[in-house]
């Protein structure tokens, strides 16, 4: 899953050979994929097989690593799919030429640094590759014999079994291989390669990197959330290494995870743990202190299931969520593998439609369209409601005050300061006649009727004047 710069989020749909897109209107379409796993063609009707990876870049094109074909692939604006790496052999050639020539064997990951060079994870040919700005791949890290990494330049070295690749804002490359040797490697702008976390039989999943670079990693085993610094100690920034539940809104170190499978930090350093058995999303925020901000479930004690669109976050039903992402604008998108979902939970708040000159008459069920060059999405049926935004005149019956006073009959009203109020009589509750209109000043005021005397009966009414 990867989100651009605009809010859209794009889903890998490995087993339906898609490639699908979330956009701000929460309309999902199939943006690269017609989900039969050969060929390929224009985005919408190309065909992919087993996509097992995308990315964006600050344009908002979306790369896929296209996993069964070999073949890393790009959506561009116009909505034309290319393929940027590799001519479908499953093998590892092509270094220093062409991308578009080169061979590669079951690429799994795909990411982009600040430059707009593409890292491939070239899971098979035990190798990380690059496509640079003129569109020539170069290995940048493996040696294609399997094994342990002891240090030393990258391109000499061993890999073994790599799950994923990632690029923070410096230009050093974090490749995962966390699936045989429980480790995060990390490749230095100097073609250095370097072991920055991993320790014993504990799975680490990652890599997660924040605004600054730093590095996060998640291990499921132990319940716990680390962090990578640059001395390479790795400390736990949440979970007390015990699997379990406990410790919302207390330190995050002490608190219990269970399972955690991801992490991602917004642009403020707030925290977010997608706590795969505990079917909840947590948040560590900058005071360390932890709290769950998706997932309770409607009885509050985190069993999985699927529930709560619509409602608060912490009342929905989540089940084993695997990843967690975040927008521009601070809104929560999750993975929500066991629902075969992509759940958002709208930090940044909904739009709002203001209306002005509205009146009672406006009242009613209306619709709303909203357009774009790209086209437009129409809203559920909402029902407009008008009310006064203050509070009614009242007239006081409870005072000394109404009844005959110097035989006149008359009353106090009351009603906000700078409120206009008429005074309507009638004898038959149909037909009003105004009798005096005065202005508010947040005190009590009195109306009297000298005519009173002239009707055999009469009704009185306080209102604001539309």
């Amino acid at each position: 899953m990867a989100l651009d710069a605009a809010g859209n989020v794009y889903i890998a749909d490995t087993w339906n050979y898609r490639i699908r897109e979330v956009d701000t209107n929460d309309m999902i379409t199939t943006v690269a994929g017609a989900g039969i796993a050969v060929g390929d063609m224009a985005a919408t009707n190309a065909i992919l097989a087993i996509p097992g990876a995308v990315a964006t870049d600050a344009s908002g094109c979306v790369y896929i690593a296209d996993t069964d074909t070999n073949l890393i692939r790009k959506v561009t604006g116009d909505g034309i799919i290319h393929t940027i790496a590799s001519n479908g052999s499953d093998g590892y050639l092509g270094d220093h030429g062409a991308a578009t020539n080169a061979g590669l064997l079951s690429p799994t990951g795909v990411a982009l640094d600040a430059a707009g060079n593409v890292y491939i994870d070239d899971n098979g040919d035990l190798r990380i590759r690059k496509v640079d700005s003129n569109g020539i791949i170069t290995t940048v890290a493996g040696d294609g014999l399997f094994g342990l990494s002891g240090g030393g330049p990258a391109t000499g070295d061993c890999l073994a079994e790599t799950q994923g690749v990632a690029s923070d804002p410096a230009g050093n490359l974090y490749i995962d291989e966390c699936d045989i040797w429980n480790v995060i490697y990390k490749v230095l702008t100097n073609g250095t390669m370097t072991i920055p976390a991993g320790y014993g039989s504990n799975l680490l999943v990652g890599p997660g990197l924040d605004a600054l670079g730093n590095l996060y990693l998640a291990d499921p085993v132990n319940g716990a959330i680390v962090k990578v610094i640059a001395t390479g100690n790795v400390p736990r920034v949440a979970g007390d290494g015990t699997s379990g539940f406990s410790g919302d809104g207390g330190a995050a170190t002490s608190a219990k995870l269970n399972g955690p499978q991801g992490e991602a930090v917004d642009a403020t350093g707030n925290m977010y743990i997608a706590d795969g058995n505990n079917n909840r999303i947590r948040m560590v925020a900058t005071n360390g202190i932890i709290s769950t901000v998706a997932g309770s479930g409607p009885c509050g004690d985190g069993t999985g299931g699927y529930s709560g669109d619509g409602g608060a976050a912490t009342n929905a039903g989540l089940d084993f969520p695997q990843g967690v992402a975040l927008d521009g604008v601070g809104n929560l998108y999750i993975a929500d593998s066991g629902n075969n979902r992509i759940r958002e939970v709208h930090f940044a708040g909904f739009p709002t439609l203001a209306l002005s000159s509205v009146s009672a008459g406006n009242a009613g069920n209306y619709t709303v369209i909203v357009s774009s060059p790209y086209g437009s999405v129409t809203a559920q049926v909402g029902t407009l409601a008008i009310a006064s935004s203050n509070t009614p005149p009242q007239i006081i019956t409870c005072d000394g005050f109404f009844g005959l006073l110097s035989n006149q009959f008359g009353f106090d009203l009351s009603g906000a300061a700078g409120q206009t109020i008429v005074v309507d009589g009638s004898t038959d509750l149909v037909n009003w006649t105004p009798l005096c209109t005065n202005a508010a000043s947040g005190n009590p005021f009195y109306f009297c009727d000298p005519a009173w005397t002239n009707f055999p009966w009469r009704f009185y009414r306080a209102r604001v004047p539309q």
